[in-house]
């Protein structure tokens, strides 16, 4: 079924193959996080089949469904995993976008990713490497965690915990202050890593995972330290069509 939507968007129905889980999902389902109105199915991105037999992937309300209705599908290659493909959508594009448009990477600049092994942030480092970073630290909680972190192609990996924070993430700079630093924990952690950044580093915070949100940002910081805070939410949505991830991504 393809029917005309609003402002001349084409309407396509889709048989589900399967449906993305973001971090943001179960916390939807928990009530922590923008609580729905009810009644509610959760989903935000499928890959499925058309009625004219294409496999495809797109943005979609209520994507815990057999079927769903969806605009500006993409089609990808048969060979490309189900969960492949979901990851390069929401999580990929909030990477690449954290990256490109939110702190604005220059090559050669350092970056810290917290919370590296996530959905996220396993994506933000690889993309970090290959616009150019000169260093890429990731944190982590556990040895194994941080391991993977390290596998993916990150310079170092440190506990993320809030604790040392600040002088683990420097020493892993070699006592330098860092350039930028990606944030999804919020909490004590985000407090942290204002006291890492450089003059005119960027703090980009996009969740917080942690449970806690960060204390108010003090301008006065802002200031002295002439370092930048901002916020980014979901990736914005995209019509242009997605490649496929290079082969040396690992999702």
């Amino acid at each position: 079924m393809a029917e005309p939507g609003c402002a001349g968007v084409i309407l396509v129905e889709v048989e589900v193959e399967a449906a993305g889980l973001n971090f943001a999902d179960a916390e939807r389902l928990r009530g922590s996080y923008q609580p729905p109105k009810l009644p509610f199915v959760p989903g935000g991105e499928i890959v499925g089949r058309t009625a004219d037999g294409r496999r495809v992937l797109a943005f979609a309300n209520a994507a815990y469904a057999s079927k769903a209705v969806v605009k500006t599908p993409v089609e990808i290659p048969e060979d490309l995993p189900a969960g492949a493909a979901l990851a390069l959508l929401v999580q990929g594009l909030t990477a690449w976008h954290l990256l490109r448009t939110a702190a604005r990477l220059a090559p050669g600049e350092s970056v810290v990713i917290n919370a590296a092994a996530g959905g996220v942030g396993h994506l933000a480092v690889q993309l970090a490497k290959e616009f150019g970073a000169g260093r890429v630290i990731g944190t982590a909680s556990t040895a194994d965690k941080q391991n993977l972190v390290l596998n993916l192609g990150a310079d170092a990996a440190v506990n993320g915990a809030a604790d040392g924070y600040a002088e683990r993430v420097l020493a892993a700079n070699g006592g330098d202050p860092v350039n930028m630093v990606l944030d999804a924990v919020g909490g004590p952690v985000f407090d942290a890593a204002t006291r890492v950044l450089a003059p005119f580093g960027r703090l980009i915070t996009y969740g917080t995972s942690g449970g806690v949100d960060p204390s108010p940002v003090d301008p006065g910081l802002l200031s002295e330290h002439n370092i930048a805070v901002g916020v980014t939410g979901s990736a914005p949505t995209c019509a242009c069509p997605v490649a496929p991830p290079p082969k040396r991504w690992r999702s």
